[in-house]
């Protein structure tokens, strides 16, 4: 049975929180975003014709990596590490520790970085971030 799309968001939120170094907090939504530093998980879009008689699913989701930017040069750096590729605090490198989400029948990867430095103002603090691009193949 394939995992449905709540499933993989909480799979990509726990391989992330079992494999990154620094505390940080994983969200559903943007709109969810309280804490910092923190990644919040979209689905940006599907396509379900896959191969093996439409049988495979490919899902593409945005993740916001957001920190705050009270302190402009610790922001980049924690930003910069969460957003590298390889690294204790690496996401894309946590989930190429576990392209399965936790042993479910996929297989996740970051593949893209874009929108570095993008900043907003989030209940009067000062936020700035970057989203990575990841597949998952279900």
């Amino acid at each position: 049975m394939k995992p449905d799309i709540e499933t993989i968001r909480n799979g990509i939120a726990s391989t992330i929180n079992a494999h990154v170094g620094m505390h940080l907090h994983a969200y559903g939504a943007v709109e969810d975003v309280a804490q910092l530093p923190a990644v919040a998980i979209e689905p940006e879009d599907a396509e379900y014709d896959g191969a093996f008689s439409n049988g495979m699913q490919t899902w593409d989701f945005n993740l916001f990596v957001v920190v705050s930017r009270n302190d402009a040069k610790a922001a980049q750096r924690t930003l910069d590490t969460l957003i590298s590729g390889s690294g204790e605090n690496s996401i894309r490198y946590a989930l190429s520790c576990d392209p399965t989400l936790g042993g479910l029948p996929v297989n996740a990867r970051v593949y893209k970085m874009q929108s570095y430095g993008g900043s907003f103002v989030w209940y009067g603090v000062k936020h700035v971030g970057a989203i990575l691009k990841v597949k998952v193949l279900v």
